[in-house]
């Protein structure tokens, strides 16, 4: 319960700075794949925020799962536990992807 509460308030904390700096950034990253023609990675870009969305969603279901963990729930814990891992490791990957493309401070 110590990692799940953990967890939570971290992808919170991290969240809550990604929607300060994410105006400007969106306008200047749209902008330059598109003028790039660089589909996949605006693509890529797209389901990141699509995936972090649906994340956020559903952190109280993980927090409620992880709770008070049980055999019964072991399926819906590793498949909540996944489809998060999957999320963050897709924005991680996608953000490296996309600022490589951008340049740094550019």
């Amino acid at each position: 319960m110590n990692y799940t509460n953990a967890i939570v308030i971290l992808f919170l904390v991290t969240f809550a700075i990604g929607t300060i700096i994410y105006p400007p950034y969106r306008t200047g990253v749209r902008t330059v794949l598109q003028e790039y023609r660089l589909y996949k990675p605006e693509g890529m870009f797209e389901m990141k925020e699509h995936l972090l969305a649906l994340s956020l969603a559903l952190l109280p279901i993980y927090w409620l799962l992880w709770r008070t963990p049980s055999l019964s729930t072991r399926i819906a814990r590793t498949t909540i536990t996944g489809i998060l891992a999957i999320a963050v490791w897709w924005a991680f990957l996608t953000g490296h992807i996309i600022n490589n493309i951008r340049g740094f401070g550019s």
